[in-house]
């Protein structure tokens, strides 16, 4: 049943795909996901590195029109809701006037690229075969774009907008079924 915490349940589902994608790096020698993962309740902040984090970053409407392609289909108002994946690695620093070697530079950019190709193709392949989500709980609207994190001392890492449309949920209804407020907000089966 749809309901208040929808938006975070959705986070961390989206989490523990991605994660499980992650890890399949390890056959080919690379890092998997890494252990630090979390839903993180605004932008993430990279000062530890080697995490993984979802977060919601908007909530929008949208109007679908006959005919035009949804996930769900409909026509009227939908529910935008608009994630951000972030992974980040640590990443070696240049010490003293010494740059990197450009194979330390090249491992880097090569877990990089896999941890972004992975988290994408993921979520395009499991929503391609209608499993990301359980396949019914809310339908992907499409994969927003990949970029790698702004470059920073000791972080290397990407970034992943994922939309999705949601369907909302009668707040008075689910209070009144038992699950927030008992028999009503005033205990009568009322709620003013």
């Amino acid at each position: 049943m749809p309901g208040p915490t929808d938006l975070y349940d959705i986070a961390e589902e989206l989490l523990d795909a991605v994660s499980e994608a992650l890890d399949t790096l390890t056959a080919a020698g690379l890092k998997g996901a890494p252990s630090r993962q979390f839903v993180t309740p605004s932008a993430p902040t990279f000062e530890l590195c080697d995490q993984l984090t979802v977060g919601w970053v908007l909530t929008q409407p949208d109007v679908a029109q006959p005919g035009q392609p949804t996930g769900q289909q409909k026509v009227g108002r939908v529910n935008l809701v608009t994630y951000l994946i972030s992974v980040t690695r640590c990443a070696a620093q240049p010490s003293g006037k010494q740059p990197l070697p450009t194979t330390i530079l090249n491992q880097q950019s090569q877990q990089t690229y896999a941890d972004a190709w992975v988290v994408w193709s993921a979520i395009y392949w499991r929503s391609r075969d209608n499993t990301l989500f359980g396949g019914d709980r809310c339908a992907v609207r499409n994969l927003q774009g990949g970029l790698p994190v702004d470059p920073q001392p000791g972080v290397v890492g990407s970034l992943t907008t994922f939309q999705t449309e949601l369907d909302g949920f009668n707040y008075l209804e689910w209070a009144n079924d038992g699950s927030l407020y008992g028999d009503g907000l005033y205990g009568d089966g009322t709620y003013g």
